[in-house]
């Protein structure tokens, strides 16, 4: 009987010592996060003093700014050297020659958008028919149209992909 006793009081005390390191385990971890977010609200403070204190050293000159207005030019359209540069992108472009490699880039880039559709002369609602089928069939589309715009931009010819209402464009 003596040797329970004492088994007992030895499991106990090992129970007690359990309970206390997790009471100190839990005491560590509410301190760390009051730590945190004393160092939260410090970095926040010295932020916007920083922000304060810099912004005075700016000063706005409005008679300078509507002088810059003045004196700058409109324009209004893109010019056909630029639009040529750009392949065929512009606010004057003809889709009937777009450029193969940029038509691949566009898809690699916004494939699962639709975007480069748009490029190719598609018509104007072809973006949300892709975005409401997940991107394409999720992404088997777009990933389909990715090789095919690969292989006719090495071939150096996608007049077949050109103004191509479709879905599938292929």
């Amino acid at each position: 009987m003596l040797k329970s006793f004492f088994f007992c009081n030895f499991v106990a005390s090992k129970l007690n010592k359990k309970k206390q390191t997790i009471k100190n385990l839990d005491d560590v971890q509410v301190n760390r996060q009051k730590s945190m977010k004393k160092i939260l609200i410090l970095a926040t403070l010295l932020a916007f003093t920083c922000n304060v204190s810099f912004a005075s050293m700016y000063k706005m000159d409005n008679d300078a700014v509507d002088a810059i207005f003045a004196d700058a030019v409109e324009m209004t359209s893109v010019s056909s050297a630029t639009s040529s540069l750009l392949g065929g992108l512009g606010a004057n472009a003809e889709f009937n020659n777009p450029n193969p490699w940029a038509a691949w880039a566009i898809c690699w880039v916004v494939g699962p958008l639709g975007i480069h559709r748009h490029y190719l002369g598609t018509k104007g609602n072809m973006w949300a028919i892709y975005t409401f089928t997940c991107c394409g069939i999720f992404g088997i589309v777009p990933m389909v149209d990715f090789w095919v715009l690969f292989i006719a931009a090495i071939k150096d010819d996608i007049s077949k992909y050109t103004n191509n209402d479709s879905f599938f464009m292929w």
